[in-house]
């Protein structure tokens, strides 16, 4: 059995508060890259909603409560179009800068 010396005492401890920020900042992107993909998925679930029932209503009714603030669905004939604010890391912080567009057209038999 080796022993260790005084001078490498806590060595590893300095090496996780080392390694902490990086790992965090790792969590976050992979959180921020979740949160856009589900909106991506939401707002195409939603523009075929619409599409499907011809209004804006049901559009809206099939996005996530979360997610309705600072959304739009418009509709020209059969096509519908949601943009969806993606959140910065918590849900309910958005800015203008990050959005996501789907549209889906259906059309009518």
């Amino acid at each position: 059995m080796t022993r260790i010396s005084r001078s490498q005492s806590g060595a590893a401890s300095v090496e996780v508060l080392g390694i902490f920020p990086l790992m965090a900042i790792a969590a976050l992107a992979g959180w921020q890259i979740l949160l856009a993909a589900t909106c991506a998925t939401s707002a195409e679930n939603a523009a075929r909603a619409a599409s499907r029932a011809t209004n804006t209503g049901a559009g809206w009714s099939a996005l996530p409560g979360w997610m309705r603030k600072g959304s739009s669905v418009t509709l020209a004939g059969e096509t519908a179009r949601v943009t969806v604010r993606v959140p910065i890391i918590l849900p309910g912080l958005t800015t203008d800068a990050l959005k996501v567009s789907r549209s889906a057209t259906l059309p009518a038999w």
